[in-house]
């Protein structure tokens, strides 16, 4: 993976800014995809081992990547809430648009990455959303959170462990009831947790699949 270029990126917030970092190969398509890490108050950050991951598995497939701190995982009073890392997230598609005609792509997150991700899918237009380990209760703390759910056009992928006793499994259960049937699917992972401690591997072949079966023949 040495032929990747890595741009580190400060996005403007408001008064604030937030670091990314935008990873691709020089003969890539303009299609990013963003990778939303986990609640910064707890120690989330764009350098997660399960965001990493996700990371790499797009540079397998020969797509490029744009990774970035949440307001609050540097510093923790930056925080402000579901609502402003929704707007961390807008602040950063504009900046990624800006560069070199690159367009969005997917979305993924995991854990509260994974909550701004479907919110994120239902505001904006990406061609799929990618949620693992999403919190239902993080969703609600944002309005019209109903609506915004079920404006996501595109497929949607919630991926659950069924020993997560950080977020439980009901939770991406009652999301794949409030967003569009027709979209959504969900993966029930035996025996795993909220970190992915065992299935890490075959999550990712999972979302590869999805990737690949949205790609033109």
């Amino acid at each position: 993976m040495n032929d990747i270029q890595r741009i580190k990126l400060e996005v403007t917030v408001g008064s604030q800014a937030v670091t990314g970092l935008l990873e691709s190969r020089k003969d890539e398509t303009p299609l990013v995809n963003v990778v939303l890490h986990p609640h910064p108050l707890y120690g989330g950050n764009m350098d997660n081992s399960v965001v990493k991951e996700l990371v790499h598995l797009f540079h397998t497939l020969d797509e490029a990547t744009f990774r970035f701190n949440f307001r609050g995982a540097d510093f923790r009073g930056d925080f402000t809430g579901i609502k402003g890392a929704v707007e961390d997230f807008s602040s950063a598609i504009k900046k990624i648009e800006s560069i070199d005609s690159y367009q969005l792509r997917g979305i993924l997150g995991y854990s509260f990455g994974g909550s701004v991700a479907l919110l994120a899918g239902g505001l904006f237009k990406p061609d799929f959303v990618v949620a693992l380990s999403p919190s239902m209760r993080l969703i609600r703390d944002f309005s019209d959170w109903d609506s915004i759910l079920q404006n996501i056009s595109c497929p949607i992928l919630l991926v659950h462990g069924n020993r997560d006793s950080t977020v439980p499994v009901t939770s991406s259960q009652y999301i794949a009831r409030v967003t569009r049937e027709e979209l959504t699917s969900t993966v029930i992972l035996e025996n795993e947790d909220h970190f992915y401690s065992n299935s890490l591997s075959h999550t990712c072949e999972i979302i590869k699949d999805l990737v690949t079966s949205l790609n033109p023949e």
